[in-house]
Order: C-alpha cells, then structure tokens, then sequence
C-alpha cells in the first residue's frame, strides 16, 4: 500500500512539474512575442519618422529652389528699373547742354498765393513750392545763398507775409534786417532763441485767435475776422550750428532745436512756414523727425551718399554750381536758380525799407 502511495505521489509530482514549466515556456514564447512585436513597432515608428524627415526636406529643398529662383528674377527686375530710372534721370540733367544759358535774372515776379519761389526750370518756368517747410542743403560753395536770396526777396516783394530771420553766418542777410517786413533779425547763435521764440509768440498768439472764432486754418479765419492774417516765415541760414550745440548726451534734440522740430510740425495751419540751409546734410543735422516734415532741396554735394541723405537717390553729385534737384509732387525736378547781382539785390532791398 505504502509503495502504491508512493508511485501515485511521485507521478503526481511529475505531472505538476510537466504543468508548471509548460506555463513558464508559454510565458516565455509570449513575453518573447510581444518584445517582437514592440520592436517591429518601434521600427515602424522610426521608419515613419525619417519618412517624415526626408518628406519635410525635400518639401523645403523645394521652396528653396524655388524662391531662390523668385529672388533672382525680382533682383533682375529691380536692377532694371534703378537702370531705367537713372538714364531718365541723366535724359532730364542733359536737357540744359550750356549751363550758363539756363541762368535767368532775377526781375521780381508775381507770386502764385503764397508759394515760395524756389527757382526756375530748364525752360525757364518758375518752380513754386507749395509744401510749408524746405530745408536747403548742399556742399560749401553750391550756391545756397544766391538760391535764398530770390526766394526771400520774392517773398517780400510780393508781400507775401512776415519774415523772422536767424542769420547765423553774420553777413549774408544783414543788407534785409531792415526791411519793412522783417520782425526779427539776428545774427549769431547766442541769440537764435530769441528769434524762433518770436516765431513762436506768433504762432501761439494765432492760436488763440483762432479758438476764439472756431477756425481751422488761415483761410477760414479770415473768412470770418475783421483783420485778415497773413503767413509767417521762419529762415534761418547755417542751421546746422543749432543741430550741433542743442542736444542732450543722447542725442537727443533740446532747446531751439527742439522748438524748430516741434513747430515745423505744427505751424502748418496758422500760416506759418520754416526755410532753413545747411552746408552739412548729415542724420544728426537732418534728423527723421524734421525730415518727416519738411522738402529738402538738395544742391552740389560730395558723393552719392550725401544725396541720398537728402532727396533719396543719387544725382546731386553731379551737380553744376547753383542747380538743385527736389521731390515735388512725387517727381524728381531740377531747380536752377534766378541770376541777381549785388547791384539788383542792393536795389530790391532798397525799394523794401
């Protein structure tokens, strides 16, 4: 009985151990299985990647080639158009073959309202300057007193308005400090506050008038005002000694140089206007903001560079003394300015005191 027991409980003891490792070799096969398969899966994964990869790269080689190829014909184009653009440009400065046929003298002519008159055209036309501010830059010796000279006397001749004059040089505009017109007068830079604070009086003391009457511009207040108001005008010559001297450590625009930005920017509609010249028609003399609000005339310069700097393209450098060029109306023109002699300005002014 003892050896019966003793059979059935090894053959019991071998089927247990058959059972047990069967489990374990299946759980092996199905661990094994699923390492298989995650790593299939994750070679899927990877391979799709690259795919996407290699996709997304041959998409930018792509728009690459192909705006490479867009780049290269707007450069073409554009390259056409500044060769186009400066063979009218050198059409129109070859219009006058004989410089000295264009000069014409200076004999008073009628304003057109209350433009300014910044010179002639090669045919001879008077060139009116209807926008309120002009700064008038150029090298030393191009001619910017004998272009100031006309536009001033002008404006005096036709009575146009009144004239506050900053005469930083000292001599060229002394002979008009006289003149019946001519508010304020001086000639230094110690005393240039005081001729833009009377400009400014002016232009406040205008302010308040027109207030009182609900005007919006000098045209309507003296629609509606017993006394009628004429413009005002700001010149000052060698303006960049102001630019020079008022400025903080930054830069920065302060005192009289920061009132002339302010009011150029302002005076606009209460009649007023401001001329200034300079020989230097550098970014710190002529800086955005003044920029934004005035036309520049540029006369004779150095190089490309200064001319740029003051109408936005080439062509002032190859300038005959005395010609100018200037945006107006969207156009390049080209100024040439009125012929006066001592004699003529000495007359004119006499007839103005």
């Amino acid at each position: 009985m003892l050896s019966l027991l003793g059979l059935m409980g090894i053959k019991s003891l071998l089927i247990g151990g058959t059972v047990l490792s069967g489990g374990i070799a299946a759980k092996t096969m199905s661990n094994m299985d699923m390492a298989i398969e995650e790593r299939e899966k994750r070679k899927s994964n990877e391979d799709y990647e690259d795919m996407i990869k290699k996709k997304k790269q041959i998409e930018v080689d792509l728009f690459n080639e192909g705006q490479q190829r867009e780049n290269e014909t707007i450069k073409k184009n554009y390259e056409q158009m500044q060769v186009d653009k400066k063979d009218r440009e050198l059409k129109e400065y070859n219009l006058v073959e004989n410089v000295s046929l264009s000069r014409i003298d200076y004999t008073g002519i009628k304003a057109e309202g209350f433009n300014l008159l910044l010179g002639h055209d090669c045919n001879g036309f008077p060139v009116w300057g209807t926008d309120t501010n002009y700064i008038i830059s150029g090298s030393p010796g191009c001619g910017k007193t004998r272009k100031l000279y006309p536009i001033l006397l002008n404006y005096l001749v036709n009575n146009q308005g009144y004239v506050y004059l900053g005469d930083l040089k000292g001599t060229d505009f002394r002979m008009m400090k006289d003149c019946k017109n001519v508010v304020k007068y001086v000639d230094d830079l110690v005393n240039v506050a005081e001729v833009v604070k009377s400009f400014e009086e002016e232009y406040e003391r205008r302010k308040e008038l027109f207030n009182q009457v609900g005007a919006i511009d000098l045209e309507a207040y003296n629609k509606v005002a017993q006394y009628k108001l004429r413009h005002f005008l700001l010149l000052i010559d060698e303006y960049a000694d102001i630019s020079d001297c008022y400025k903080d450590r930054n830069g920065r625009p302060t005192g009289v140089y920061a009132d002339i930005i302010r009011l150029s920017r302002k005076c606009r509609s209460f009649g007023g206007r401001i001329v200034l010249a300079t020989q230097r028609p550098s970014v710190d003399v002529i800086c955005g903001t003044l920029k934004n609000n005035t036309t520049i005339v540029g006369m004779k310069c150095i190089n490309s560079l200064n001319s740029n700097i003051m109408i936005g393209t080439e062509g002032c450098e190859r300038l005959a003394k005395t010609e100018a060029l200037s945006v107006i109306e969207g156009n390049l023109t080209k100024i040439f300015s009125y012929r006066i002699t001592d004699e003529r300005l000495t007359e004119c002014i006499s007839k103005l005191k």
